[in-house]
């Protein structure tokens, strides 16, 4: 039942005949009562699937990379809404797994080329092929990787340490490794101050350079 606390043109609460009453930002209006449909067709039970995958995928990166180098340049989102948003996989396609991996977005000079491969002895994948850019007077650059396998059941990332301007060794990132499994590697730099400490800042970041591997 419906309640109209001080006449017609007060506040309303509850549903009255085909209308909703409610409160936005102070103002009192009225809605269409809809009731949503849920007929859970093939297509939206893939594309649930889709979401609970990049879902899956979010955990490993949410708090060490998103959070951390990537929500300052998110607008109205959150940085794991974004990550979601970004790795659903396309509508046609008939699987549920993500579509890439991508971490950043930004102005920073990307990896140019990410060459992976794997690291039995160590159980990783390496980034091969960076080329770290030039970054201002005290600030750092840093790599950050990232590997997820399709369906998000394997996932590991690395930050590494502060990188000179040029060509840049081998960046391992940690990740159990299944021999005929498709991984998904990608990564970015971040320009970055006070690295490490309470004070940290994140000044900029590059677009993410993307890559697929198979592991053999």
């Amino acid at each position: 039942m419906a309640k109209i606390k001080s006449g017609i043109l007060s506040k309303v609460q509850g549903k009255v005949a085909g209308v909703v009453g409610a409160t936005w930002k102070g103002q009192n209006y009225l809605r269409e009562l809809v009731k949503p449909g849920n007929p859970n067709t093939p297509a939206q039970q893939l594309q649930r699937g889709k979401m609970s995958v990049a879902v899956k995928a979010s955990r490993t990166f949410l708090a060490p990379v998103l959070t951390r180098f990537v929500s300052k340049f998110v607008k109205n989102m959150s940085a794991y809404n974004w990550f979601v948003k970004q790795n659903i996989g396309t509508a046609a396609s008939p699987s549920t797994d993500i579509r890439d991996l991508m971490l950043s977005f930004g102005s920073v000079t990307p990896p140019i080329v990410i060459g992976a491969d794997m690291d039995n002895d160590l159980g990783a994948i390496n980034f091969r092929n960076l080329v770290a850019p030039a970054v201002p007077s005290g600030h750092t650059c840093h790599f950050i990787g990232g590997v997820c396998m399709k369906n998000a059941s394997k996932s590991g990332y690395m930050v590494s340490p502060a990188l000179t301007a040029g060509a840049v060794a081998p960046q391992a990132v940690p990740v159990a490794l299944e021999n005929g499994e498709v991984y998904l590697v990608s990564g970015f730099f971040a320009d970055v101050t006070d690295f490490g400490l309470a004070s940290e800042k994140v000044w900029a970041i590059s677009n993410t350079s993307t890559d697929v591997f198979t592991a053999a």
